[in-house]
């Protein structure tokens, strides 16, 4: 029973959690890190930008939480931004746009897209349609990484969705800005009982 895990990854829709037990989570979230860049054609003979990769990274949050059982919480896991396709033989100065994450990941410009926000939360919802009151925890999509054309030229990523936040109902809270190099995910653990 204490040090029972649940993971939820990513599935591209919302999750609910009813708690099973009174007593005290620990919940780490991960977001998301952003899309890749990609290389331009030969024609142009552009490359990756490797200065932007700490941009890339998603956040990472953790906390206890005392929640009585039953519970509900919801959760998002932010989708991963897309990575940036490589230009066509008519446009070799541009590299097809990244799609950006599920829940708020924004399209790159000409880079890898941005990826979305992984929250739980007090209601459903996506994370733009919450205030921080109903929010207990949340990570940060990282931003889709920027890459050069062959007249190095910077062509951007989009932007991550979300913010590093944890409410004032959370104790032992740690906040890492850039954490994530892989796919969004929550991990929830109960660390005691009432």
């Amino acid at each position: 029973m204490i040090g029972s895990k649940w993971q939820f990854s990513y599935t591209g829709e919302q999750d609910q959690f009813v708690v099973p037990y009174s007593g005290v989570y620990t919940i780490e979230v991960f977001g998301p890190n952003g899309g890749a860049g990609s290389y331009l054609n030969d024609k142009g003979g552009g490359f990756v930008t490797d200065f932007s990769i700490d941009e890339m990274y998603g956040g990472y949050t953790k906390a206890d939480f005392n929640f009585d059982s039953g519970t509900n919480l919801y959760i998002i896991v932010g989708g991963q931004g897309a990575k940036g396709s490589t230009a066509d033989s008519a446009s070799p100065i541009s590299a097809y746009n990244g799609a950006g994450g599920y829940n708020g990941g924004t399209l790159g410009t000409q880079g890898g897209g941005g990826s979305g926000a992984v929250h739980v939360a007090t209601k459903a919802g996506l994370t733009s349609a919450l205030s921080t009151s109903d929010i207990y925890i949340s990570a940060k999509g990282g931003d889709g990484q920027r890459v050069l054309n062959y007249l190095e030229q910077e062509l951007s990523g989009g932007k991550g969705y979300g913010s590093n936040y944890i409410s004032s109902l959370g104790t032992n809270q740690t906040i890492d800005i850039n954490k994530q190099t892989v796919a969004g995910y929550v991990i929830i653990t109960l660390k005691s009982l009432n």
